[in-house]
């Protein structure tokens, strides 16, 4: 019923008005979920310096193990597991049977290259590839939200990065065949912990924003004793306005 102007709201005795639940803050995905999907590489990354069929099958085992447990879980196949089976498994094989005396730069090319497209063109596809990951940790209600889906574009956007230095930088030491091998994987190493580092950080700086900007927009509250006086006050002045809206309504009437 649309209230008369002029008119007072009535309320019965002892009414306390309800305050306005507080809205549900989007938790950040956890970045160790994340960072599951790249293990296989960063395994392939330390391991190279061993010795690349070690690297290379390592790596292999561990994208397998992934799929594996996370297929029996969900019956879900990630595109990072899958891309990740695809590209160790096929350069495991090929290294090992049929160019086994390729170099280590050119594995790391091969490696680096296929991962750089992987996340440049599920960026393209507007799904990337750190978002299937993501999902396991935050609730159905914000897979859509903006800040979600853009928390997932940066993170895969700085692995795109990496990949395209670390690529960049295996494309020179092929070329250039007196610079030492160490100096490759420095800066390949110093480059994935840089987007390890990110990965980790990233979400955390994002609460943490969220949580100041929320405390600047919050209007001043009240404290406990204040919020009980007044509580009180408006306990004490309903029956005086009951009495109030009788009269008008006796006025009308008449």
């Amino acid at each position: 019923m649309r209230q008369r102007k002029g008119a007072s709201v009535y309320r019965r005795p002892g009414h306390v008005p309800q305050r306005a639940p507080l809205a549900r803050h989007m938790p950040e995905p956890s970045p160790v979920a994340i960072l599951l999907g790249f293990v296989p590489f960063i395994l392939f990354a330390v391991l190279t310096n061993v010795s690349i069929d070690l690297a290379l099958w390592t790596a292999f085992a561990a994208a397998f193990a992934i799929s594996i447990r996370d297929f029996a879980h969900s019956r879900l196949l990630r595109a990072l597991d899958v891309g990740s089976l695809a590209v160790f498994g096929l350069l495991s094989l090929y290294v090992g049977f049929i160019e086994p005396g390729i170099p280590v730069q050119m594995a790391r090319l091969v490696a680096d290259g296929s991962f750089f497209v992987m996340a440049l063109v599920s960026m393209l596809l507007r799904n990337p590839i750190t978002l299937q990951y993501a999902r396991e940790q935050v609730q159905e209600e914000f897979w859509k939200t903006p800040r979600f889906i853009l928390t997932n574009y940066l993170i895969t956007a700085g692995w795109a990065a990496a990949f395209a230095v670390m690529a960049l930088t295996d494309a020179v030491a092929n070329m250039n065949k007196r610079l030492p091998l160490t100096l490759d994987l420095g800066v390949c190493l110093a480059v994935l912990v840089l987007a390890i580092l990110f990965t980790a950080r990233y979400p955390h700086y994002l609460r943490a924003h969220a949580a100041r900007v929320t405390k600047r927009e919050k209007p001043p509250g009240r404290n406990a004793a204040a919020g009980a006086m007044e509580d009180a006050e408006l306990i004490r002045a309903t029956p005086m306005q009951t009495l109030k809206d009788r009269d008008y309504r006796r006025r009308r009437r008449m």
